[in-house]
């Protein structure tokens, strides 16, 4: 192939190499530093692995001889001839196929002077690259132009007036913004009017545009070809509603079919011989085409992707060239089926397979756009065409390369009297020459950075196969230390030690490397040595990262595919919204199996009792395996009545003295008017002291005046039940009843005795209170229903005993809650052994169950307990086993809780609390003092540190220089204090005196442990200092100031100090109002704390304090001191006591404009502050419903500004005022 290779810069500098030089006054080529060196923009990638042998030899034959002609090609400044004075002289490598990008050649000066550069070409293997690369010949081939102004065709014609005739005004763009009338529609709306722009005109404009080139470079024929082609296929496509142009609105695409299919267009387009109407451009193609020799293998470079298509199908469907030439097409356009599409895009075939076919031999023409130019492997051709000018000369020079088969053409295709092919070859002539010249040359320096292939085996990981060498290490590592540490106000990237040998006299010293990672590593994971000594820094450091890198894959800090963990782990709580389950397990299926085989039954009594105490109904249930303890509920009958059903003791009675089952009579009394009872075997055994034969006590007595008693059901037509309410003799008019009377009912004699009836209840679902309709009235008319006393029928049982059978569903599903209960508690929780077996009823319970309880808030508990359990391993897990957790705790303590996460886990090695603390206490070196500048700390936090070492620990910030290996930051114990100050705040809250929801625990949790209170009262934490004051006079002054505890904290970042001094500022204007807000207000400062925008820093140096205390302690009670003395605990109780409102603004307003079934958006923005001092605030803009509400200005960050619009809309919105601009200002 023909090489053109020069050298394009990045430049890096080392003060390390400065004032050294090499031989013949060379300077020594810089490096830069470790810990910027060889830096990759992209993360770690897998490649494939080519196994064939002669591919690995060709490659490694081609890698050689780039690593010679780099060898020879080094690009240093020259002393004195570009740089200006006092400036370092830049070590410059780099490669590209030209310096000179366009059509000038003072690129090539910029290029040198911007980089204190200069640019040479490659000399090594020149003559052997050039004896297997034949430069092709270039030819001119001239055609006729066209006129710049096309001469229409009907076709076009027809496409221009149909365009010119558009009516905006049908557009459905614009019907749709007419039709929602919002004040951004009508913006929208506005400006759309103005510039005529909707899809239907953008798309029909370009259309014309398109037809109009296509006509200019291949005729009218490929014009009107190209017009029918792309109506046919977006009418086509609309019709199938296929997903081509699957991004569109419907309603545009059928508009914008319709008007289409105005244009007038003739329908045939085939070829019929060589007879076309075609441009003198494709005609002079075509004949060079014919001419080329038979073995031509070519490329047909176009501008136009609409150009490319109809060539195609010109060239594909001659006669004369399809025996020549198997054609094919190749697109840059992108294949994703989400990109929005145009209505001129005809080329709908996958070119990536004719670009295979052209590899494999299969065409032996392709007609592309620029996309073919570099990038993409293509045999050699024999002819390249350029049917439109290249743009610049890379692509002129890039086209040619491609025509670098033996004997190979390269035509220019240009308008007679041109010479523009001339321009090329000189500017090209002229560009060579420029960066060829021998006086430009500098001697060779010697690169040991280049020394022979390292020998060390790459790592692989067998399960995987995911591989890592030695190339790799440098970037790989760097990912994994990004990836792993907080890189807020500290350099997470590793750096390298270098330590020089020298092993001879004469020659140059060996290096070995040490890199050292970011200090929130563990301090036996932060120091590696490379494994030998190299001549070569570059090898040493990838060497040593190698080493780092398996060592943190075997301390598991990396995955099997050899990915930090961290990612592994960040979507651990992600849940889809919907999962594929298994079915609920029914336990009545084995129930009914079992009434076949058991001889004994296990029974219990079952009482119905009113609110006064006394029983209403009585039956023995009975199951044929253990019937489990279940306790006593509520049974909501109507709003005025709500009994209770208790549950007696257990007896086990042989199933052969059951009395017969009266489960289906009782069902049949109950439900028999709504669906047919058949009297078949029941899973649940009832009976009674009294018989009640099968449909035989229903509606069997006739009626007989002055004998009612309300205590029996009336059924009218012997089916459907009602209440007794009086006797009438007659029947009342229609309009003193409250029922609206059915015809058949009309038609009854009147004169005749008539009953005043109450409706029987049609609910079945009685363990819920009845819901009362709000907007219902009570009826003023005397009669709820009446019905002929001749066609009723009394009951000949109690109403009690309907009722009891009315209340089997309810009775089955709670019986059933506690055998799935009993069941857990036999199998999968037996060794946790619960004693109150109604906490595992409410941690398997959801919300959507409705039950009386449901897992919420011991899910809320089992939480924070999974997540204390858990600071030393990270686990991900569905509510219900977190409510169980929950359930452990109080049933068995912190042990049964732990037992029940190792039930559940088991994969993972869990510890109590207290061997977790001695564990991670034993990681730590231990101090007797304190370092003099964290003197104050132990008194001020109202603790004494066993071990001196943690509380340095917790003040140290990741950018702290530290001194000693065995040193660390705060960033562990400040996840373990995390984990301790949630558990202290949910233990609060579960003991408070009034039980709190789900919902509330959640709110006043994250008021008391948001980041941006504790920031704050980390900044209100002080302690007294001694201070003396030189006054003017020279007399000293002794006072006490206020130290706040974040000044105790050890960092080495300029940055942190910055916005440490920001926040301190902003705190001690905002103090005062937020201070007042906390003691006395009823709403959460939320807004306030938001402006002060306090680093996540403040708040993590509290949670690594208390992490330290807890690590050193191994007492919750001390760390709840600790809380208690920061102020979380006094504050939470504030709120807790006073009703604070906690709900977040933004919570506030949604909820607020849900409840009319609208929803919220937020439209942010940065601009410039009305007043003119060119300072920028944050601006926000609420809409509900598409409305606009309020806009908020004044902010200093996007969360603060959202905070306070959502909290000026809420008010407005509840007050019912109109939308209005709320200046905020701060």
């Amino acid at each position: 192939m023909e090489m053109h290779s020069n050298l394009e810069f990045s430049s890096a500098s080392s003060s390390d190499a400065e004032g050294e030089e090499l031989e013949e006054g060379i300077p020594a080529p810089s490096t830069s530093s470790p810990a910027e060196s060889e830096r990759s923009d992209e993360g770690p990638t897998q490649h494939d692995e080519t196994k064939d042998p002669v591919v690995i030899h060709a490659r490694a034959y081609q890698l050689e001889m780039f690593e010679e002609s780099l060898k020879q090609n080094i690009i240093v400044a020259v002393p004195g001839r570009h740089r200006s004075v006092g400036l370092p002289v830049p070590a410059i490598l780099g490669l590209t196929a030209s310096p000179v990008m366009k059509s000038s050649l003072n690129g090539l000066e910029e290029i040198e002077a911007t980089l204190d550069a200069v640019c040479k070409s490659p000399s090594v293997h020149r003559d052997q690259l050039m004896s297997m690369v034949k430069r092709p010949e270039m030819i001119c081939v001239l055609y006729a132009p066209r006129p710049s102004r096309p001469t229409c065709t009907k076709p076009m014609a027809s496409l221009y007036k149909v365009t010119q005739e558009l009516d905006i005004y049908s557009d459905p763009y614009i019907l749709r913004l007419r039709a929602e009338n919002t004040e951004r529609s009508r913006a929208a709306l506005q400006k759309s009017l103005e510039k005529r722009d909707t899809k239907t005109f953008r798309q029909m404009q370009s259309l014309c545009r398109k037809s109009d080139e296509v006509w200019r470079e291949l005729g009218a024929w490929a014009a009107n070809y190209f017009i029918y082609t792309a109506i046919n296929q977006f009418v086509d496509s609309v019709r199938k509603n296929d997903l081509w142009f699957g991004t569109w609105e419907s309603t545009e695409k059928e508009y914008l079919a319709s008007v289409l299919q105005k244009v007038e267009v003739e329908y045939e387009y085939t070829l019929t011989g060589d007879a076309l109407q075609t441009s003198d451009k494709v005609n002079v193609l075509i004949r060079e085409l014919l001419s080329s020799p038979e073995d031509t293998t070519g490329i047909i470079f176009v501008r136009q992707a609409a150009t490319v298509v109809v060539l195609t199908y010109i060239f594909s469907a001659l006669p004369s060239l399809q025996s020549r030439f198997r054609v094919g097409s190749m697109l840059g356009t992108s294949r994703w089926s989400g990109r929005s599409r145009n209505v001129g895009e005809l080329h709908r075939n996958d070119h990536s397979q004719a670009l295979q076919d052209f590899q494999d031999g299969k065409l032996n023409l392709l007609v592309a756009t620029e996309v073919l130019e570099e990038g993409i492997d293509v045999p050699a051709c024999n002819l390249v065409v350029c049917f439109d000018p290249p743009t610049n000369l890379k692509s002129f020079i890039q086209r040619r390369g491609r025509a670098r088969a033996r004997e190979s053409r390269l035509i220019m295709m240009a308008p007679a009297e041109s010479s523009q092919h001339m321009e090329w070859t000189q500017l090209e002539i002229e560009m060579k020459k420029k960066y060829e010249d021998e006086l430009r040359e500098i001697q060779r320096l010697a690169n040991l950075e280049e020394e022979g292939s390292p020998d060390i085996p790459p790592f692989r990981v067998a399960k995987t196969g995911a591989q890592l060498d030695l190339d790799q290490a440098k970037s790989h590592l760097e990912h994994v230390c990004t990836s792993l540490t907080s890189r807020q106000y500290f350099d997470s990237r590793p750096y390298y030690l270098k330590r020089e040998t020298e092993v001879s006299r004469t020659g140059p010293p060996m290096i070995k490397e040490t890199v050292v990672l970011p200090v929130s590593f563990p301090p036996h994971l932060r120091r590696f040595e490379g494994s030998r000594v190299w001549y070569s820094e570059k090898n040493a450091t990838k060497d040593a990262a190698f080493q780092a890198f398996v060592a943190l894959y075997e301390a598991g800090l990396v995955n099997d595919h050899l990915m930090p963990l961290k990612e592994e782990l960040e979507y651990a709580e992600t849940r889809a919204a919907t999962v594929d389950v298994n079915n609920l397990w029914d336990p009545w299926l084995e129930i009914a199996r079992s009434w076949d085989t058991a001889t004994s039954v296990s029974v219990r009594k079952l009482r119905l009792i009113n609110q006064c105490g006394h029983v209403i109904s009585e039956f023995d249930a009975g199951l044929p395996s253990a019937f489990p303890d279940v306790p006593a509920f509520n049974i909501y009958w109507d709003k005025a009545n709500q009994w209770r059903i208790e549950v007696g003791e257990a007896h086990v009675v042989p199933k052969a003295g059951l009395k017969p089952n009266q489960s289906m009579a009782l069902i049949d009394l109950a439900y028999g008017h709504r669906w047919q009872v058949h009297d078949s075997p029941h899973v649940l055994h009832l009976q009674s002291a009294t018989d009640l034969p099968f449909q035989q006590t229903v509606g069997r007595q006739p009626i007989e005046e002055g004998i009612f008693e309300p205590c029996f059901l009336i059924r009218y037509e012997n089916r459907f039940p009602f209440f007794y309410e009086s006797w009438l003799p007659s029947r009342p008019s229609p309009d003193l009843v409250k029922e609206r009377l059915r015809d058949t009912l009309l038609e009854e004699p009147v004169d005749v005795p008539w009953l005043a009836l109450k409706k029987w209840r049609r609910r079945r679902d009685f363990l819920h209170p009845v819901n009362g309709n709000a907007s219902a009235t009570s009826s003023t008319k005397p009669y709820q229903s009446i019905r002929p006393a001749s066609r009723c029928t009394v009951d000949g049982v109690h109403v009690s005993v309907v009722r009891f059978g009315a209340l089997i569903p309810s009775i089955m599903h709670k019986i059933e809650v506690y055998l799935v209960v009993d069941e857990l508690c036999k199998t999968v929780l037996k060794e946790l052994a619960f004693s109150d077996l109604s906490l595992v009823a409410t941690a398997i319970s959801s919300s959507a169950a409705r039950e009386a309880t449901n897992y919420q808030r011991l899910e809320f508990l089992g939480d924070t307990i999974l997540k204390l359990l858990t600071s030393v391993s990270v686990a991900a897990n569905p509510d219900v086993v977190e409510s169980l957790i929950g359930a452990s705790l109080l049933d068995g303590g912190m042990s049964k809780a732990l037992a029940c996460i190792r039930t559940f886990i088991p994969e993972i090695e869990w510890h109590t609390l207290g061997a977790a603390r001695d564990i991670l206490a034993s990681q730590r070196p231990r101090k007797e003092k304190l370092p003099s500048t964290l003197s104050p700390l132990e008194k001020l936090i109202g603790y004494s540190f066993h071990n001196k070492a943690l509380a340095g620990e917790a003040m140290t910030h990741a950018s702290f220089n530290l001194g000693q290996l065995t040193d660390a930051c705060m960033e562990r114990l400040e996840f373990i204090g995390d984990a301790v100050l949630d558990n202290i705040i949910v233990s609060s809250l579960w003991k408070y005196e009034r039980e709190l929801t789900h919902q509330e625990m959640h709110l006043y949790r994250t008021a008391s442990v948001n980041g941006d209170l504790l920031g704050f009262l980390v900044m209100e934490w002080t302690y007294l200092q001694e201070a003396t004051s030189i006054l003017e006079d020279g007399t000293t002054v002794e006072s006490q100031v206020r130290i706040p505890v974040w000044k105790l904290m050890r960092h080495s970042s300029q940055s942190l100090s910055e916005a440490q001094s920001v926040t301190e500022e902003k705190v001690a204007i905002e103090r005062t109002d937020i201070l007042r807000c906390m003691r006395e207000g009823s709403e959460y400062p939320w807004a306030l704390l938001a402006h002060l925008q306090i680093p996540k820093s403040f708040s993590d140096l509290f949670e690594s304090i208390l992490g330290a205390v807890w690590v050193d302690s191994g007492s919750m009670d001390a760390c709840r001191e600790v809380v208690e003395r920061a102020g979380i605990l006094p504050y939470l109780r504030r709120l807790l006591a006073d009703r604070v409102d906690v709900t977040h603004p933004k919570n506030k307003l949604g909820e607020l404009a849900a409840s009319d079934q609208k929803e919220v958006a937020y439209e942010i923005e940065l601009r410039r502050r009305a007043d003119g001092d060119g300072s920028k605030e944050w601006v926000c803009r609420v809409f509900v419903g598409d409305e606009f509400l309020v806009e908020v200005g004044g902010g200093v960050s996007r969360e603060e500004v959202v905070t306070k619009a959502a909290d000026v809309g809420y008010n407005k919105l509840l007050r019912g005022e109109g939308a209005t601009r709320d200046e905020v200002m701060t």
